[in-house]
């Protein structure tokens, strides 16, 4: 990821919004809650050096440059996808009451669908109100049975939202690293007897034997070179204590 561009300058990740705003669908009525979620496991990611969402600290972007399917390339389709060969990308609904919130904010911040009570722009706790659902935010902490720490992307950023806020759908994104197999390049030689499943390393004229067998150092290290050795020619080796290899 490091070398795909994704860390900035302060060594912070930062993926494109723009990329995954456009490619999700997002319109000037909003999107559906999931939608970016959907649209990270199509397309992946992609740096937000590949395609900034400012011009500069001063200039703002029209909606409709910002929101320029052209802006995309096939080059940066492609860049983005080989995220998906290191990272995994899932959500799942969560219940809105807030000992839920509580428990999955263990495991990640809580993307909601809730109403814009007013006074919405203000940095005291923000009362429920029965408007609807019309504004997306992340739930991202709490202080039990008083407020919910609520990020929005309008100033003031950091909100506070009543425990009781009246929230209409949660969801909480998974991102998760992908199992790689691994690969052994021994350096030394990896020796057998024909037709037996045990496998032994040479050390000068002595074989010394792992603790696994044939099969399961092919799964786990499909990659390394074994020799089989006919019956005559491992008789000339002298067979030592085993030695535990782990493979896993």
């Amino acid at each position: 990821l490091k070398d795909m561009g994704f860390f900035d300058e302060n060594g912070k990740f930062n993926a494109s919004d723009r990329f995954i705003a456009i490619l999700s669908g997002t319109s000037r009525q909003g999107n559906y809650l999931n939608a970016v979620w959907e649209a990270i496991r199509i397309y992946g990611l992609l740096p937000e050096r590949d395609l900034p969402g400012r011009l500069d600290d001063r200039t703002p972007w029209e909606w409709e440059d910002w929101m320029n399917p052209a802006a995309i390339t096939q080059e940066m389709k492609d860049k983005a996808k080989k995220v998906l060969d290191i990272l995994q990308f899932a959500y799942e609904w969560v219940a809105t009451d807030p000992e839920s919130l509580k428990y999955h904010l263990k495991q990640a911040p809580i993307q909601i669908a809730a109403p814009v009570c007013s006074p919405w722009n203000t940095t005291e706790i923000i009362k429920a109100c029965t408007a609807g659902a019309g504004h997306s935010t992340i739930i991202d902490g709490f202080l039990d049975k008083k407020e919910l720490k609520d990020f929005d992307h309008y100033n003031p950023f950091a909100k506070r939202l009543a425990w009781n806020y009246k929230i209409a759908a949660a969801l909480k994104g998974i991102v998760e690293v992908k199992a790689t197999k691994l690969i052994n390049k021994p350096s030394m030689i990896i020796y057998k007897e024909q037709g037996k499943p045990a496998l032994y390393v040479a050390v000068g004229d002595k074989l010394i034997a792992f603790t696994t067998d044939f099969e399961t150092y092919k799964k786990d290290f499909e990659a390394a070179k074994i020799i089989e050795l006919a019956s005559s020619e491992f008789a000339k080796f002298k067979v030592a204590q085993s030695v535990a290899i782990k493979t896993k």
